[in-house]
């Protein structure tokens, strides 16, 4: 889990080098207070947990992207963010932030994210 908390702090990073965003702005993007991010990013700091794990994930998707894991997820420019963007990516954008916002179980929301990050279109 410490390794997680690890990759998520150096995703988040990676995400605010990228856009050249602060830590208010970024704190801002994943819907936290700027103290939360700073804790998350602080490697002796409170952990993140799953639902906010997912959250970094879709906010930070265009850096998972370029790192190469494998995603076919279509990189926004920082001028426009919608314009790179097909239907299939705002659905399942929607779809994710919709999830995300829910009360599902932990197990269920795994399961669903991993359902719609598979989808094909």
């Amino acid at each position: 889990m410490k390794n997680e908390k690890k990759s998520l702090a150096e995703l988040i990073l990676k995400h605010m080098a990228v856009h050249q965003l602060d830590q208010k702005s970024m704190a801002e993007k994943l819907g936290i207070q700027p103290a939360t991010l700073c804790a998350w990013l602080n490697p002796s700091g409170h952990g993140i947990t799953r639902k906010n794990a997912e959250r970094i994930k879709f906010v930070c998707r265009d850096v998972i992207a370029i790192s190469g894991n494998g995603n076919q997820v279509q990189t926004a420019s920082a001028d426009d963010p919608d314009k790179s963007f097909s239907a299939v990516e705002k659905f399942r954008a929607g779809l994710i932030c919709a999830l995300i916002d829910s009360e599902l179980p932990p197990e269920a929301l795994q399961i669903a994210l991993k359902v719609v990050k598979d989808f094909k279109g």
